[in-house]
């Protein structure tokens, strides 16, 4: 009978990490998200926090929490180097949401940039909450799903914010929850 022996492989070497930036220990984190070689972190004060391998942060506000907005979707589009953001009012009854386009680059570079902000209607004169959104790696194309099951989809130049069309894909009983590409 031959006997086997178990190898380990040690493909990291284990380090701890001393010195982690404020945004890591901030206990009102929101959302997070990943690309390349960035991380990108939402806190409920509107500020998104952009951390790179080196664990350097760049933060900015995003959303005013002033006026009740809280970011509640992001989405690193990689090919175009975007950051999609959708802040929803969370202090009213009705639900209305901004959903922003920003250039990583720009942000990067310290420079103050305005986003892109993406126009759309509400499916239903009862405004649900946007509960997934997705997007091509061109941003040709943006979907967006709610709460009370409708999924829409906005197409055209959204990047230059010129002749963007929307239209009504499905309509569910039941919430959307997740969309892809």
């Amino acid at each position: 009978m031959a006997s086997f022996q178990l190898r380990q492989f040690h493909f990291f070497k284990r380090e701890s990490l001393k010195d982690l930036p404020e945004a890591f220990g901030q206990p009102d984190l929101l959302m997070a998200s990943n690309g390349g070689d960035l991380i990108f972190l939402a806190d409920s004060a509107g500020f998104i926090h952009i951390v790179n391998r080196k664990l350097v942060v760049r933060s900015f506000m995003a959303a005013s929490d002033a006026h009740g907005m809280r970011i509640t979707q992001m989405l690193h589009i990689h090919q175009t180097r975007t950051l999609l953001t959708v802040e929803e009012n969370v202090s009213a009854a009705t639900s209305r949401s901004a959903i922003k386009l920003w250039s990583v680059d720009s942000l990067l570079r310290h420079e103050d940039t305005q986003p892109v902000v993406v126009k759309y209607q509400q499916p239903t004169s009862t405004p649900y909450p946007l509960t997934a959104v997705a997007a091509t790696p061109s941003i040709s194309q943006i979907a967006l799903g709610f709460a009370g099951g409708h999924m829409v989809l906005i197409r055209g130049n959204i990047l230059k914010s010129k002749s963007t069309k929307q239209r009504t894909l499905h309509v569910a009983p039941e919430p959307v929850t997740n969309l892809h590409f």
